[in-house]
């Protein structure tokens, strides 16, 4: 089969032809559809993961994944084969991916894809879509609570704009440029701020009483954090960080949260529900072809607006 595998620290990843993976009792051979470029590819790529990630080599790339079930492992009873699931592979070892024709997941890493969504779409809600959730969880937001979310056009961003909206809460969002803002209020956004801007003098001149919330996606500096937070939020108010940044010693008088996204069927069946309720859309702004996958890569690290997808299987298949 196909895979895009990093063979060694220091080279560029390639397409290669690689066995069908094992699976173990407790997993799923899944035919791959389709699945997403997220930050976390690059941190692989770069060796950036070494630090939370045991390697593997060859580590096939890739974390989200939409698809059809072939195989089941003799403890797997939730699937069967010929069953459409979605979700994302999450761990501490860089060995597995779902950049491949086929991929070996843990069967607590999928759940069944909500009928009417296209296989596109699917492949794309996994890991942004998880580490929203937790986010939002995280924030404790509810209806009237004001929430400032840093990098809000991104992939996780996306999804959290659409999540804190629909418990009824005011949504500030950073974005670049007027492409940029109008994509966020399209999706649920009702304030926007320049990325470009003083973010903390925009934000307290509109609300001198403070916020309720900051959630940082793209801030990996604590300082830089704990300055912008320390000047928006009301006493008591809730930051939360996907980037490690949040420092409780330094923000003292707010509840911190560095989230780490864990891949499980109660978050991924959460995350079916919210989209088959009408609550979540995918946010897809480009698709490629597998065979286009570095240029797939490049164009997530260039800060396209939402996801973007690749599609796995030969055009017409998925």
């Amino acid at each position: 089969m196909r895979a895009y595998v990093l063979e060694d620290f220091g080279v560029e990843p390639r397409m290669a032809h690689v066995p069908l993976p094992d699976i173990g009792d407790e997993d799923v051979l899944v035919r791959v559809l389709a699945s997403s470029v997220n930050p976390h590819e690059s941190h692989v790529i770069s060796g950036a993961a070494r630090t939370y990630m045991e390697y593997r080599f060859p580590v096939t790339l890739g974390s989200d994944v939409s698809g059809i079930v072939e195989e089941v492992g003799r403890s797997v009873t939730r699937f069967m084969p010929g069953d459409k699931v979605f979700g994302a592979l999450r761990g501490r070892v860089a060995h597995r991916g779902t950049f491949a024709d086929y991929a070996a997941l843990p069967a607590d890493c999928l759940v069944l894809q909500p009928s009417g969504l296209d296989n596109i779409d699917a492949g794309t809600l996994g890991l942004a879509s998880l580490t929203a959730v937790a986010c939002v969880e995280a924030l404790g937001a509810s209806a009237g609570h004001t929430v400032l979310i840093v990098g809000a056009s991104g992939g996780v961003g996306s999804v959290a704009i659409q999540l804190l909206a629909s418990v009824g809460a005011k949504v500030i969002a950073t974005a670049r440029g007027r492409e940029g803002a109008k994509y966020v209020r399209s999706l649920g956004a009702v304030e926007t701020v320049e990325r470009a801007d003083d973010v903390a003098s925009v934000v307290r001149l509109a609300h001198p009483d403070g916020i309720d919330g900051v959630l940082d996606l793209v801030l990996s500096d604590s300082q830089r954090l704990t300055r912008l937070a320390s000047n928006v939020l009301s006493i008591g108010g809730s930051v939360v960080s996907t980037l490690r940044a949040a420092d409780p010693e330094a923000l003292t008088g707010a509840r911190t949260t560095n989230v780490v996204a864990t891949a499980n069927p109660v978050a991924l069946q959460h995350i079916a529900d919210l989209v088959g309720a009408g609550c979540l859309r995918p946010s897809v702004s480009k698709v490629f072809d597998f065979e286009e996958i570095t240029e797939a890569i490049s164009a997530q690290q260039s800060g396209v607006l939402g996801k973007v997808a690749v599609r796995i299987a030969p055009r017409g298949e998925e």
